[in-house]
């Protein structure tokens, strides 16, 4: 099922349960994005979040939750950067999404090559639940 016309109360609701996991690990440490090759058969680059990771839900625009600070980090390997994992604090996978250039990928990057040692950074972000799924 598709829903459509999702009222601004549900879309802040469901965003703010999927953005509240990435605070959700036990351990100590922050929530990280890991950017990998496809298949995420090699890690190229971790990016760590704050914590709290994301403001709430509707702060600036209705279903959605803005990325607080982001740290990145030295590539960790050479390859082509093609998908990301969010992970929580005790390393457990949240999501998955695609990396590339332009949209439709979920993270847009300068470029998808990496090398070892490069410098990574992410400069903001936001997860949205839109009001026609």
């Amino acid at each position: 099922m598709t829903l459509r016309n999702i009222r601004t109360s549900a879309r802040n609701a469901m965003c703010d349960g999927f953005v509240d996991d990435f605070d959700a690990g036990v351990a100590a440490g922050n929530a990280d994005m890991q950017i990998g090759t496809a298949t995420m058969a090699s890690v190229l680059a971790v990016v760590d979040f704050s914590d709290p990771a994301f403001g709430a839900a509707g702060a600036v625009n209705p279903g959605e939750a803005v990325a607080n600070t982001m740290t990145g980090n030295n590539a960790v390997a050479t390859g082509t950067a093609a998908e990301i994992r969010f992970r929580d604090s005790d390393a457990a996978t949240i999501a998955d999404g695609d990396a590339g250039t332009a949209p439709p990928a979920d993270l847009i990057l300068n470029t998808t090559s990496f090398t070892t040692g490069d410098s990574v950074s992410v400069s903001g972000g936001t997860i949205t639940v839109p009001e026609n799924g």
